[in-house]
């Protein structure tokens, strides 16, 4: 398992940042910039949104443990306060609660209360505008530099996210521009043996062929060399 180490500023103040930890980048990204609490640091954030300031991020160091990750934090507040940056911190790092097992009972708790908090329509349009397009943290970030770059989802992953969205419905215009998302591109696809395929349905030829659909698409696009033996390209 991989942790990240990462610092957050504003490129109206670079020497102004913030030094964390986590094991999904993107999604930790999303929640500084949706979160209501009130601490040194999230004071700090909506401050700076409310001024219209750029907010950026960049990955420090990537850690093979938890203990590595703690020391690693704790190393470049250290570095950071001593070339005289503000640090965004509210302690010196090390011993947050990543990793954290939390009983059934405060997750039982923590969950009445998220489920009992109404969030305005005024609220939700700011959050939605926060982090779409060019705002989201991870916007035009592809390749080898996405923290998602090259993972596999597992069967039950797959299964959450059919379930999650199984009975929500579409209007027809999003259907017709999913059905021409679908059909737009033709591909030709060379098995393990040779074989030659073409096809405008990369999901169902995927399926149907037992293959990640991700990584075949990556493959027509020339990011990856092939994918369980599989070769193929974009006509």
């Amino acid at each position: 398992m991989k942790f990240y180490i990462y610092k957050l500023w504003f490129t109206e103040e670079p020497t102004t940042v913030y030094i964390g930890i986590t094991k999904n980048l993107q999604k930790r990204l999303t929640n500084h910039l949706c979160d209501t609490s009130k601490t040194r640091k999230t004071n700090w954030l909506r401050d700076r949104f409310s001024r219209g300031y750029n907010f950026s991020y960049s990955v420090l160091h990537t850690a093979n443990t938890l203990e590595e990750a703690k020391l690693t934090e704790q190393q470049m507040i250290v570095y950071y306060k001593s070339q005289g940056w503000i640090l965004k911190n509210s302690t010196d790092g090390g011993d947050g609660q990543l990793g954290k097992e939390w009983s059934k009972e405060s997750r039982e708790k923590i969950s009445r209360a998220n489920k009992s908090r109404v969030v305005s329509a005024e609220t939700r349009e700011k959050i939605s505008k926060r982090v779409s397009g060019e705002n989201h943290p991870m916007y035009g970030v592809k390749g080898k530099d996405n923290p998602n770059f090259g993972r596999i989802s597992t069967a039950t992953t797959r299964n959450k996210i059919s379930k999650a969205l199984t009975g929500v419905p579409k209007s027809e215009s999003a259907k017709e521009a999913m059905s021409r998302g679908q059909l737009k591109n033709t591909y030709e696809l060379i098995s393990p043996t040779g074989e030659i395929f073409t096809t405008n349905n990369l999901k169902a030829f995927a399926e149907l062929h037992g293959l990640n659909r991700g990584l075949l698409n990556a493959v027509t696009l020339g990011k990856r060399p092939h994918t369980r033996g599989w070769k193929g390209r974009r006509l």
